[in-house]
């Protein structure tokens, strides 16, 4: 990862938050521990990936928990394109 091929990504998408008021969407979408750096290609391709499972995490391990210092890809997600390209 560099400075010229990340892309800053909400952990759960933005697209999830639209059915909550706007003060926590505001909030909770934008949060520092809703975002991480992704590879722009990953990025795209989790685009709007969510699960009941993946929700269910977010809350348990990810919202407001400032020891959370994993990347996170959706539960059910095929693998990344990051890890199936040849980067040698």
């Amino acid at each position: 990862m560099s400075l010229t091929n990340i892309a800053i990504d909400h952990i759960r998408p933005v697209k999830r938050f639209h059915s909550e008021g706007d003060g926590a969407r505001t909030f909770l979408c934008n949060h520092y521990t809703n975002l991480q750096p992704l590879l722009h290609e990953d990025n795209h391709w989790k685009s709007d990936l969510w699960s009941v499972g993946d929700e269910a995490h977010w809350h348990a391990h990810i919202l407001l928990h400032d020891e959370h210092t994993q990347v996170y890809y959706p539960q059910a997600a095929p693998p990344q394109p990051s890890m199936l390209s040849d980067r040698s």
